[in-house]
Formats: C-alpha cells, sequence, structure tokens
C-alpha cells in the first residue's frame, strides 16, 4: 500500500500528498462525524447516553459553520508552515523508511505529552479575563457542546491551542508522514467525540471536556495529568461527572448526572 503514495510523492511531490492526506484524514472525517451528530442532536434515539440535558443545537448554526470552514483554511496555512519546517528536517515519507511498532509507540507518546503541556498551558491562559473576552468566549457559547463545535473557535485559538501542540511533536520527533497522518486523524476523532455531547456504550470517555463546557473553570487539559498537578480538576473528581468517566458496556446502566 505504502509503495502508492511512494509513487504518488514522485508524481505530485511530498507537500501535495502531504496536504491531501491531511484533507482526508482531518477534513472529511470531521464533517462526516459533525452531520452525524447532529442528525442525532435531533432525534431521540441515543438520548439516553446524552451527557446534559440542556438544549445542544445552536440558532446560530450556520455562523458555527461559517466558522469552522474559516477555521479549516487556517489549518491548510499552519499545515504548510510546519510542513516547510519537518522538511527543514528532511522528515521521512517512504517505505523502507516506516518505523517499527516499538518507535511507532514511543512517537505517539511524546506527541501526547507534548500536546498534553502545549493545549492546557494556551487553554488554560485563555481563560484569563482579557483573553476569555475577545478570543475563547466563542468557543463556549456551547455550553452543551455537539461535534460540529469542536473547532468553532476564534482563529487565534485555533492557532496557538489547537494547531501548534498538535503539530509541534512530529516536528521535534522528525516523525514519518505515516505517523503523521494517523496523529492528525486520532486528534480529530478524539476532539469530534469529545464535543459530540454523547458518552456512548465500548468508547473512551468523554465527560470531563464535557464538564469544562458545562462549568468553564477546570478540567484545561486532555489527559489530565496536568490538570491532576495543579489541582484544576477537584471539582470534577467530586462530581457525578467523575463517577462516570469509564468505558461502559452495552448493557451497563449510567448514573445518573446530578
Amino acid at each position: 500500500m505504502w509503495e502508492i503514495i511512494d509513487e504518488l510523492i514522485k508524481l505530485y511531490g511530498k507537500q501535495t500528498i502531504y496536504l491531501s492526506g491531511l484533507f482526508l484524514l482531518h477534513v472529511l472525517p470531521y464533517w462526516i462525524l459533525s452531520l452525524f451528530f447532529y442528525c442525532v442532536s435531533k432525534n431521540n434515539f441515543l438520548e439516553k447516553y446524552k451527557i446534559q440535558n440542556k438544549v445542544t443545537l445552536n440558532k446560530n448554526i450556520k455562523n458555527v459553520i461559517k466558522q469552522v470552514i474559516f477555521n479549516q483554511l487556517v489549518s491548510i496555512f499552519i499545515a504548510i508552515l510546519f510542513y516547510n519546517l519537518y522538511e527543514f528536517n528532511n522528515f521521512p515519507t517512504s517505505y523502507n523508511e516506516i518505523p517499527n511498532i516499538i518507535t511507532i509507540i514511543y512517537h505517539f507518546i511524546i506527541f501526547l505529552l507534548i500536546e498534553e503541556i502545549g493545549f492546557y498551558y494556551t487553554h488554560r491562559l485563555c481563560h484569563y479575563s482579557y483573553f476569555y473576552k475577545y478570543i475563547h468566549k466563542k468557543h463556549h457559547e456551547w455550553i452543551s457542546p455537539i461535534s460540529i463545535s469542536a473547532i468553532y473557535c476564534h482563529p487565534l485559538q485555533h492557532i496557538f491551542v489547537n494547531l501548534i501542540p498538535l503539530f509541534t511533536g512530529p516536528l521535534i520527533m522528525n516523525s514519518h508522514l505515516l505517523l503523521i497522518w494517523i496523529w492528525i486523524f486520532i486528534a480529530t476523532i478524539n476532539t469530534l467525540y469529545s464535543h459530540c455531547g454523547y458518552h456512548l456504550p465500548l468508547t473512551f470517555s468523554n465527560e470531563v471536556h464535557d464538564f469544562h463546557h458545562l462549568y468553564f473553570n477546570e478540567c484545561f487539559g486532555i489527559l489530565g495529568i496536568l490538570d491532576t498537578f495543579h489541582n484544576t480538576n477537584k471539582n470534577y473528581i467530586n462530581s457525578s461527572q467523575y463517577q462516570r468517566d469509564k468505558i461502559y458496556l452495552l448493557n451497563e446502566k449510567y448514573p445518573s448526572i446530578n
């Protein structure tokens, strides 16, 4: 399979294939899953898995769509910027340079730690008065979020909170193109599910970020490591949402939220 990618890179160039892969693994999943959860939110067949009881649909959904499209255009410029940084390090792309599974796991651990640090501190900074009022408040218009609102935010927030921590790990590790693509895809699915408003069975818990949208002033990170270190999850730990913070089996009953 990757031999085909090698041939496409020879035909169209590394940057074109790099950006095409990001489109297929970020833009398409973003809109497909957003549409799915938007349709779900207008019906009741998954209502028992809904985290909050508040109305989720924003009257200005067209404005949300416009902002998300704009931010995805911004993402292209940041992706090109990081492509040039990756290329400065001559990042690997060929089939023969695909790392073994141990190296892949190691790279993803570093990616997670770098994003946790970058996202936590920039996100927490956005909650200080000036930054919150003029930058971050837009994202928190959604007290009970849905997937399409995942990158509904000020472009500066999207750049410094969402994108730079995401692309920095592969830059530091000089990772293979395959790992960059997989990482972007995982991050896309994670942010869409974290904002979907439903805690579905057999899936990882998204209670913590939903709690952040509900109460604003806790749970700034992704993994929870820095929230625990800085004690910015103490109310969450004492909440009913925390009691639900697990992977549920199909027949398990979810505790109700206070």
